[in-house]
């Protein structure tokens, strides 16, 4: 029979030790942003920014409307609007895992297919640009 020396055992012991520990610690949250169309009636348009797992630092919300119509009123308040691009942008700091409502109102009706919601971050965990693109 072979005898382990006092170095292996306690070199195994500690490999042990090291591998228990990291099994026990938590994966962190991916970050999930996403978006969706509570309604879109007339000329007021009502969406839902979803902030899951571990947020973003910060995230840019560009909400795309047909040409020629012009945003009258928003909840929040728009950060931009317009410059030729039919669209209105919001840029949120300190984003906390929750649900942002977004109320928008029109001079016109809107019509679904010609609107659109673009939500663009760097993911916390990677560090990767993402941009996730959102249709009623």
């Amino acid at each position: 029979m072979r005898k382990i020396s006092a170095l292996a055992q306690v070199s195994c012991l500690l490999l042990f030790l090291l591998l228990l520990a990291l099994s026990a610690v938590p994966a962190a949250a991916v970050a999930e942003v996403g978006a969706k169309y509570q309604s879109v009636s007339g000329n007021k348009v009502v969406f839902l920014v979803k902030v899951d797992g571990s947020p973003p630092a910060s995230l840019i919300i560009q909400h795309f409307h047909p040409a020629g119509r012009q945003l009258l009123r928003a909840s929040p308040a728009a950060d931009k609007t317009g410059n030729g691009t039919s669209s209105s942008k919001w840029f949120l700091k300190s984003v906390r895992p929750g649900i942002y409502p977004f109320s928008l109102s029109y001079d016109g009706p809107i019509s679904p297919s010609g609107i659109r919601i673009i939500l663009r971050y760097h993911d916390p965990q990677t560090g990767s640009y993402r941009e996730n693109i959102v249709h009623p």
